[in-house]
């Protein structure tokens, strides 16, 4: 019930990921896919194995270690990461950044 510009960075995140490996959906598009397939939990928080369904099954989220090289190396093969970053210790925030 909350709007995307107040709680869609994750959404986001998702859609400019995808949109740059070649399958362009926009953030409203992402949300309705995910909503027509399980892929939040009762909190709202994105049940990250369901984003395969956006593609059907072309592509997949792989949660790895969070050192900069690792993001460094995904990048380099121009690969997006998604990052979740705690602001102020607790609230969820998303970035998403590609090679």
């Amino acid at each position: 019930g909350e709007t995307m510009s107040a709680v869609g960075c994750t959404l986001t995140s998702i859609s400019m990921g995808l949109s740059g490996l070649g399958h362009p959906l926009t953030p409203g598009e992402v949300n309705a896919k995910l909503t027509q397939n399980g892929g939040f939990t009762k909190n709202g928080y994105v049940i990250w194995g369901k984003v395969a369904t956006l593609t059907e099954g072309a592509i997949e989220v792989v949660t790895v270690d969070n050192s900069y090289a690792r993001f460094d190396r995904e990048l380099a093969a121009n690969r997006p990461v998604i990052v979740k970053v705690l602001l102020g210790g607790i609230v969820q925030h998303f970035r998403s950044k590609q090679g």
